[in-house]
C-alpha cells in the first residue's frame, strides 16, 4: 500500500524560469530529494533476532503478527521520505553534541567496549542493553554518574510543538517511556530520563522517569506480552491474527505489511492481541 510521502521542498509559487542547459533550482532540488532517499535505510530480506527497545509501544511494534513475521525473516520495506532521512539525520548530530557536552561536564561513564559499527562518528561505543528473557537488543544513548548516582537517559529531537508540549506536560512519549524502563530494567538502574531538544530553538527539557511500583509494573507487563509472542513463534505456533485492518495507520506504515497481507500468508486464528501500551 502506498503511503504519502512528504518532500524536502518547501513549495513556493513563483520561481525564475531558465530555458538554458546547466542549473536550474528544479534540478538541485530534485537533486537534494534524490540524495537524501539514498541515505535511507535499503529495502530488503530481514530476520530480527530481538525485540528493539526504540520501537517497543510504538504502532507496529505493538503487533504480534508483525514481530511473528520480523522473526520468521521478510521483505522489509521502509516507508522512508526525504524529510524523514533528513531528520534522522539532524537527530543523530544532536546525540553526539550533546553527548559531547556531558562529557566535557565529566558525567559521563565512558564505554570500555571496543568501538563497533555502532559507534559514533568519533569511533567511541555507546552501551549495549541485552537481555535474554525475551531477548532485547540495543543501545543507550547515555550513562551518566552524577554526584555518585547512576542514572540512564535518552536522547530525542523533536519539533517546536511537540517539545513545548512534552515541557509543560512533563511526560514522555509512551514508547519513548517504554524505551527508557527497559535500558533501567536491563541495567537496573531505577532512576532514569528522557531528554527532549527543540530542533528549532536547540533547547533542552529532561523528565526523570522513576522505577517506582507504576512503572514496574508497565514494563513487566510489556515484559510478558514480548516473552508471549516469542514463545509462540519459538513453538512454531500458529501466526497471530492481525489485531487490526489494513486501513489502521499502525498497518500501512508497517514494514511488512506486503507480506503480512499477502494471500499466501494465513489470516490466522491465534488470538494474542496488540500490547497494551499504558500512556504515562
Amino acid at each position: 500500500m502506498a503511503y504519502p510521502k512528504r518532500s524536502i521542498v518547501a513549495s513556493i509559487k513563483t520561481k525564475p524560469k531558465r530555458t538554458s542547459e546547466g542549473f536550474t533550482v528544479e534540478k538541485l532540488e530534485q537533486s537534494l530529494e534524490k540524495g537524501y532517499l539514498l541515505m535511507a535505510r535499503e529495502p530488503g530480506f530481514k530476520t530480527k533476532k530481538s525485540f528493539a527497545p526504540s520501537s517497543i509501544g510504538y504502532q507496529h511494534a505493538t503487533c504480534p503478527r508483525y514481530w511473528h513475521i520480523a522473526f520468521t525473516g521478510a521483505h522489509f520495506a521502509e516507508h522512508a521520505d526525504a524529510v524523514g532521512v533528513a531528520v534522522m539525520s539532524s537527530g543523530t548530530s544532536a546525540h553526539e553534541r550533546i553527548q559531547t557536552a556531558l562529557e566535557k561536564a565529566g558525567i559521563v561513564i565512558p564505554v570500555t567496549e571496543k568501538p563497533t559499527r555502532h559507534s559514533d562518528a568519533k569511533g567511541k561505543p555507546e552501551h549495549e542493553a541485552k537481555l535474554e528473557d525475551p531477548p532485547v537488543f540495543g543501545y543507550i544513548d547515555l550513562l551518566l554518574d552524577v554526584d555518585g548516582e547512576k542514572v540512564v537517559g535518552e536522547i530525542k529531537t523533536t519539533g517546536g510543538d511537540i517539545f513545548r508540549y512534552r515541557s509543560t506536560s512533563n511526560k514522555p512519549a509512551p514508547y519513548h517511556m517504554y524505551q527508557i524502563l527497559l535500558y533501567m530494567h536491563i541495567t537496573k538502574i531505577d532512576r532514569g530520563f528522557v531528554m527532549y531538544e527543540d530542533r528549532d530553538t536547540l533547547q533542552i527539557c529532561v523528565i526523570e522517569v522513576l522505577m517506582d511500583e507504576t512503572n514496574r509494573k508497565v514494563i513487566d507487563d510489556a515484559l510478558d506480552w514480548m516473552r508471549k509472542v516469542r514463545k509462540n513463534w519459538e513453538d512454531e505456533g500458529e501466526i497471530p491474527k492481525a489485531p487490526w485492518t489494513q486501513r489502521n495507520k499502525s498497518c500501512k506504515t508497517c514494514p511488512v505489511f506486503e507480506t503480512c497481507w499477502n494471500s499466501d500468508l494465513p489470516v490466522g486464528s491465534k488470538e494474542i492481541g496488540a500490547m497494551e501500551v499504558h500512556k504515562p
